[in-house]
């Protein structure tokens, strides 16, 4: 292959026909000199980089949501793009929104910002798209938009992000699609449970038993905080806690609390700790000696930096 560069033209690729004339010409080359035309040859080919793929317009704007540093940003592009937004778009706009409104912000300042959202229209726009778009949720987008909906209502004061109905459409969602919940997002729902009253009123008895088995499902899969955390939501939800619960659920967060201890912070240590003491009988004999051994030696090991 051949790399022509002429100064005062542009350049052009011209392939040899042999190595020698390649060599041949590569000798003339460098012997010559002077003059306005640099001719240079390389042997192989140098293929330039291939242009950047576009992203799809969803993948953009997903981008774009994620990238934001403040609610209001968020609720303009809502009231700009809404009507683009696929369900993907939906589920991440409404778990940004209270991540952006909270950050840097003591708990009054956050209040305030959250009766700003509780009154805008551009809000109301958001849970009207969850709603419309609720039905092609996958148990992620579910779980997250439950969870956002949860913490603009506890931590930011958003009445409105408990409405019944939609919360009752994402549970339902939920309920439906379990078996496909991963740990972060047993763990959400979880928390939802024990923090927005509309969406423990809507889950079914079924509803709770299949929680419970995605809770045995994803122990196995848990890493140290997740552990604590899913031990701690499940402390805080007495039917999940005392009914849904079965032996072998208890025995999978036993011998997962067990096998992350040796990797567990100091915090980590105390809450794994704190939520057995807090669940039933049950649950604390599901661990081992080994078990309780591993977090005893984990606490002992974290101990001068609790």
């Amino acid at each position: 292959i051949v790399y022509r560069y002429n100064s005062s033209s542009s350049s052009s690729i011209n392939s040899s026909s042999s190595s020698s004339s390649t060599n041949s010409t590569n000798s003339t080359n460098s012997s010559s000199g002077g003059g306005n035309n640099v001719e240079k040859r390389v042997q192989g080919f140098i293929a330039p980089p291939p242009p950047p793929l576009s992203l799809p317009e969803h993948m953009k704007l997903n981008r774009e949501i994620v990238n934001m540093i403040g609610a209001d940003e968020v609720l303009k592009l809502v009231e700009r793009r809404g009507d683009s937004f696929n369900f993907i778009n939906v589920a991440t706009a409404m778990a940004s929104l209270p991540k952006v409104a909270k950050r840097g912000k003591h708990p009054h300042e956050r209040m305030l910002v959250g009766k700003v959202i509780s009154t805008d229209a551009r809000f109301s726009r958001l849970l009207l798209l969850a709603s419309e778009h609720c039905p092609s949720f996958t148990a992620r987008e579910c779980a997250n938009v439950m969870y956002g909906l949860s913490v603009l209502h506890t931590d930011l004061g958003v009445a409105r992000a408990s409405d019944a109905t939609l919360v009752t459409q994402l549970v339902a969602g939920v309920e439906r699609q379990t078996g496909d919940l991963k740990p972060r997002e047993v763990i959400k729902t979880l928390r939802v449970l024990g923090t927005l009253e509309a969406a423990k009123a809507a889950i079914s008895a079924p509803g709770w038993a299949a929680l419970a088995l995605a809770v045995e499902r994803a122990a196995p899969e848990m890493r140290p905080s997740e552990v604590w955390s899913t031990l701690d939501a499940i402390s805080k939800l007495e039917w999940m806690a005392t009914s849904a619960m079965s032996a072998s659920g208890w025995t999978a967060l036993a011998a997962a609390a067990e096998r992350t201890a040796p990797a567990m912070s100091g915090h980590e240590v105390a809450y794994a700790l704190q939520g057995f003491t807090h669940l039933p009988a049950a649950a604390a004999a599901a661990m081992s000696s080994s078990g309780w051994s591993a977090l005893c030696a984990a606490a002992e090991r974290t101990a001068p930096t609790m």
